[in-house]
């Protein structure tokens, strides 16, 4: 079972290497549904072999190292993860800007993608879509890790 779940989980981290700026948002859903799934099988049968391990009198402490490994390692992994997937990000998104968009929007379009869309109601409409193909293909890029 421990290994079905590593093995779902990979098939969907898989699926997710594959996903690009015109991906359809089913490609992202179905991968991330994999991925959670091999995840949720595999902590449910990593949680059962550490407490059957644990006499019954002590059962706290390994219950209690079991979900603060968790939430610290979830927590640590999503902090890493963002904090390089940003970083990526920031690095391909200024060469692919066009060469006339203003410098207060090429600085807006530099954070990541959260805060674009107010950036892009104000740009001209001949603007905007080489804004927004150069946002997509850089946020794609950063979470792909490729070139």
């Amino acid at each position: 079972m421990i290994a079905g779940g590593f093995a779902v989980m990979v098939a969907g981290f898989a699926l997710l290497t594959v996903v690009g700026a015109h991906s359809q948002l089913s490609v992202v859903l179905v991968a991330a549904s994999l991925y959670a799934s091999g995840g949720v099988g595999l902590m449910s049968q990593v949680s059962e072999v550490v407490m059957a391990a644990a006499p019954t009198e002590r059962a706290g402490t390994p219950s209690a190292l079991l979900e603060s490994g968790t939430e610290l390692g979830g927590a640590l992994g999503m902090a890493v993860l963002g904090s390089v997937g940003t970083a990526l990000y920031r690095s391909r998104i200024g060469g692919q800007l066009p060469a006339d968009l203003p410098a207060t929007a090429r600085g807006a379009v530099r954070d990541p993608p959260g805060g674009t869309e107010g950036v892009l109601a104000q740009l001209p409409e001949a603007v905007r879509g080489p804004v927004l193909a150069a946002v997509r293909e850089a946020f794609c890029g950063g979470m792909r890790a490729r070139p």
